[in-house]
């Protein structure tokens, strides 16, 4: 029986996938080898080592195993693993206390197998780590090649984005960094306007769910962008069936929101339980000033640490030279390119609505004030106030909110005077004018709601509108990660300039490095790696604990693990446990960090935020020796039922103080491992063992 021959539309489609597919690949392996190198240690203490410090990489790994656990044993077959799922076991008896902070589950997915097979956490949140950079770098490849038609433009983009300066400064915050979804959204956003196909539009709902679940803050930060760029991108294409397809995205983008809101809700009901909004206050504080721009991350080996205008918290947002010029250098082309346009297409001023004698000196009349009160606007946000003299003439510049407001005046004008602007801006919208434009809505709400310059300010911010009146944008503190929106949008524009450079070379349809600006490619990537240079990067970095002696450092874990915590794990489920020192922040992480191991309920805790009962228990446990009456009354109203006393944490001798003090109140002794000193509070306490 014979077999008819495959079609050849077929056969070319599969002939034209490939090779894309092909060098896809080879990219990831790319930022796969340049990840192992940034981040070199790492790379050898996998199982062991946590990047930059033990502060909140302790409590995401926590969540990474509480989620994983779940997941693990809903996939065994307990139908009900998911029961109390927002309620962890830290900050007893109060409840959803997962949701004082990110639920991570898209990282759990990724990580479930892993745990399952090991059971390390630290080798999860370390693979998490590593894969945020080789995601990053392959979705902004993808997206950048689907824009300009250029692979080597797409590799350098994504090199940028994922190696921004910005993000050495968040090694500590991995829910931060893992803003890899994004570029892949924005990916199948472009492949859907450009064909209308299923398949795109259902990628880029997923990749979009990942994100919004992945970080609360680019739910919150990225979502408008996506809704906004996949709008224009359909409704500029104009594709057969455009009005259909406006409808799909709409449908997708109510699905993601309708899969989103049952992570929603725990916080939700934590803010009606009395959870307080962030205050206008904090927001200040951790908030971009515009000199941030200018300062790069001190972590950096590299040139980039040379960059510090103004230091304050969050405040090293530094997107790098070479991305920054190549950025400027698209957007200066495409300006061109478009006025080229209009030109050749007979809009020049001799075309204007207008007698050509007054179009010429109004247009030039518009251009010159724009640019007047551009260049005023620049001054102030650089500089702060401050009054420029010419000659006898003395200019004074308060604020931001006159050049603004009358440099989009005569920004309007001169598109409503002049039909060539309009089609130079009409062209420029088609090509850079979404990211222009994005990139600077974002950078300006990543300064937050007062708008300052080296710490003074120049005006108000837009945030506060987004703070007053949308909800869920008082619940988050750091306006200043908006920044890492605006990494990405310069490194898609940097992206089209390197695609400019790469249609001048003689073999411009080659995937690879060909034709003679090779090198340069090459020397532009070599640059910029000398520009955020992190090698070797920090790792199990701990911070002293005041009044009590500094955590070992690295993390003892595996064979290393304290041994009073497989005591533990053997007491009953519902056990109830206090550790001491209590209220110190840098124990209390490892205390957190080490109930995986025995998932029994703590009194201690860590998280975005505190209970008022914590709070209140840390007044007087944190420091028993003052009072030791009121210290044994706050313990006897904690809930809990067993007490751990590392003695080792204290200083001097105020551990075995602390002991003693326990057993003159009837607390007996359970067990002791070197410096770790077991009590139960209850005659029926530990009675499991």
């Amino acid at each position: 029986m014979s077999t008819s021959p495959r079609p050849p539309a077929l056969r070319e489609r599969w002939a034209y996938r490939l090779p894309r597919l092909t060098s896809a690949w080879q990219a990831a392996g790319w930022y796969l080898a340049a990840t192992l190198l940034l981040t070199w240690p790492l790379a050898r203490g996998l199982g062991s080592d946590i990047p930059a410090d033990t502060g909140d990489s302790l409590l995401n790994c926590w969540i990474l195993a509480w989620g994983a656990d779940h997941v693990i044993r809903f996939v065994g077959g307990d139908l009900h693993a998911f029961d109390g799922f927002w309620n962890g076991n830290f900050f007893h008896p109060a409840s959803l206390t997962l949701a004082y902070s990110e639920h991570l589950f898209p990282q759990v997915l990724q990580i479930a197998p892993v745990y399952a097979l090991t059971g390390n956490v630290i080798l999860c949140y370390n693979l998490v780590f590593l894969s945020t950079f080789v995601l990053c770098g392959l979705g902004t490849y993808l997206l950048v090649r689907e824009l300009t038609g250029h692979p080597a433009a797409g590799f350098l983009a994504g090199l940028f984005f994922a190696f921004a300066p910005y993000r050495l400064a968040q090694f500590p915050h991995v829910q931060v960094l893992s803003i890899q979804w994004m570029a892949f959204a924005l990916y199948g956003l472009t492949r859907y306007a450009k064909t209308g196909g299923l398949w795109p539009l259902a990628g880029a709902s997923v990749a979009l769910l990942a994100q919004n679940l992945s970080c609360g803050y680019f739910l919150l930060y990225f979502g408008p962008f996506a809704a906004a760029y996949g709008t224009w991108e359909v409704v500029r294409r104009r594709l057969p069936g455009w009005p259909l397809a406006l409808g799909r995205l709409a449908l997708a983008f109510a699905a993601v929101g309708a899969l989103t809101l049952p992570f929603l809700l725990p916080y939700m009901d934590l803010r009606a339980l009395g959870f307080p909004p962030r205050s206008l206050g904090e927001l200040s504080i951790f908030s971009a000033d515009v000199l941030s721009y200018l300062t790069g991350p001190t972590t950096s080996h590299g040139t980039a640490r040379l960059f510090q205008a103004y230091q304050k918290p969050e405040g090293e947002v530094f997107l790098g030279l070479v991305p920054m010029a190549l950025a400027l250098a698209g957007l200066v082309l495409a300006w061109r390119d478009a006025r080229h346009q209009a030109r050749e297409a007979g809009y020049g001023i001799g075309r204007l609505e207008v007698p050509a004698r007054w179009g010429r000196p109004v247009s030039v009349l518009l251009t010159v004030v724009l640019v007047a009160e551009l260049a005023a606007l620049a001054f102030i946000l650089i500089g702060g106030p401050r009054v420029l003299r010419l000659g006898s003439v003395a200019v004074r510049l308060r604020d931001m909110d006159h050049p603004a407001v009358a440099a989009t005046l005569a920004g309007l004008a001169l598109l409503a005077w002049s039909r060539r602007a309009r089609v130079t801006a009409r062209q420029l919208a088609g090509s850079v004018g979404f990211w222009a434009v994005a990139a600077a809505v974002a950078a300006l709400l990543s300064l937050g709601p007062s708008i300052t310059s080296g710490g003074i300010a120049v005006g108000p911010g837009p945030y506060r509108l987004l703070y007053e009146h949308v909800p869920g944008f008082d619940g988050i503190r750091v306006p200043a990660r908006l920044a890492l929106e605006v990494a990405l949008f310069v490194a898609v524009l940097a992206g089209f300039a390197l695609a400019r450079l790469r249609k001048s070379s003689p073999d411009p349809n080659s995937a690879g490095l060909a034709g003679r600006h090779r090198s340069v490619f090459a020397v532009l990537g070599l640059l910029f790696l000398v520009e955020v240079w992190p090698p070797p990067i920090l790792i199990n970095h701990t911070d002293p604990v005041e009044r009590a002696v500094t955590p070992p450092s690295p993390v003892p874990y595996g064979r290393q693990t304290p041994p009073v915590y497989a005591f533990l794990a053997g007491l009953p489920e519902d056990t109830v446990i206090l550790e001491m020192p209590f209220g110190r922040e840098g124990y209390e992480l490892r205390y957190l960090f080490y109930s995986t191991l025995h998932w029994r309920r703590l009194v201690n805790g860590y998280s975005g935020g505190l209970t008022d009962r914590y709070y209140l228990l840390t007044l007087e446990l944190g420091h028993p020796v003052r009072n030791w009456d009121r210290a044994w009354e706050a313990l006897a109203t904690s809930t809990a039922q067993v007490v751990v006393v590392h003695e080792g944490a204290y200083l001097g001798d105020q551990g075995p103080r602390v002991s003693g003090w326990l057993e003159h109140h009837g607390a007996r002794r359970l067990a002791a491992f070197g410096p770790d000193v077991v009590f139960a509070l209850s005659p029926e306490a530990g009675a499991g063992r």
